[in-house]
Formats: C-alpha cells, sequence, structure tokens
C-alpha cells in the first residue's frame, strides 16, 4: 500500500500526514495524545487509496490494540522513535521514494506492532 501512496497521495493527503507528524512531535510526552495522532498519521495513509476496507482493518487495529496496550516505561524514547520514523516514512513520500518508504514503514510496523503482539500475548498469559 505505500507503494500505491507514493505516486498516488494528493497534496491534502499529505498535508494530512504532515500534520500529523506535528501532532505526535506536540505530545511525545503525553501517552494519549500521541496515542492519537499516531493513530491519525497510520489512517491517513489508510485513506490514500480510498479502499473503505483498508480503513476499517486500520480503525480495527486501534480499537483493539494499540489503544489498550500498557503504558511503557520508557513511552517518550518510544514515542520519539516512533515520530522518528514517521518523518523519515513523509521524507520518502515527498521525494517520491517507493524503495525507502516501504523500508522505513516495514521496519517502523515490525518494531512497534511487534511489541503490541507480544505485550497482549503476555497480558493473556501466553507468554512467560
Amino acid at each position: 500500500m505505500i507503494r500505491y501512496v507514493v505516486v498516488h497521495a494528493t497534496n491534502a493527503q499529505l498535508a494530512k500526514l504532515v500534520s500529523a507528524v506535528d501532532e505526535c512531535q506536540a505530545a511525545i510526552n503525553d501517552v494519549a495524545a500521541f496515542r492519537d495522532a499516531d493513530a491519525k498519521f497510520h489512517r491517513a495513509l489508510a485513506e490514500v487509496p480510498g479502499n473503505p476496507i483498508f480503513i476499517a482493518l486500520h480503525d480495527t487495529f486501534v480499537e483493539k490494540l494499540m489503544k489498550n496496550r500498557p503504558v511503557q516505561d520508557d513511552f517518550e524514547a518510544r514515542n520519539r522513535a516512533s515520530n522518528d520514523d514517521h518523518k523519515q516514512i513523509l521524507a520518502a513520500l515527498l521525494a517520491k521514494n517507493s524503495d525507502a518508504a516501504e523500508a522505513i514503514l516495514t521496519r517502523h510496523l515490525t518494531r512497534n506492532y511487534g511489541t503490541y503482539f507480544f505485550e497482549t500475548l503476555n497480558g493473556l498469559g501466553a507468554v512467560s
């Protein structure tokens, strides 16, 4: 999907991503505000193709996993690293660099969502 975003995102859609990155930056120290801004960034990516299934999947993921995850002791550092990734993804989109956008987004999702899945499994007693 990110390769599609590189080619097809409109200026208005890119502006929405810029706004979400700015919101994330302003909320680095605020868990709830950062989570909301982070969700806005990823939803803005999911909206570009105009496929309601992508948006529904994103919204379900946010509600079931992201917003319910426990707060980590190092949340500020994690938020900063996450938004640094957002900035790099945005830079790759603006440069029309599909390879970089895909590599950065893959790294970002692997690191962050892997943590969320582990926390969820651990909370269910599935991991010790």
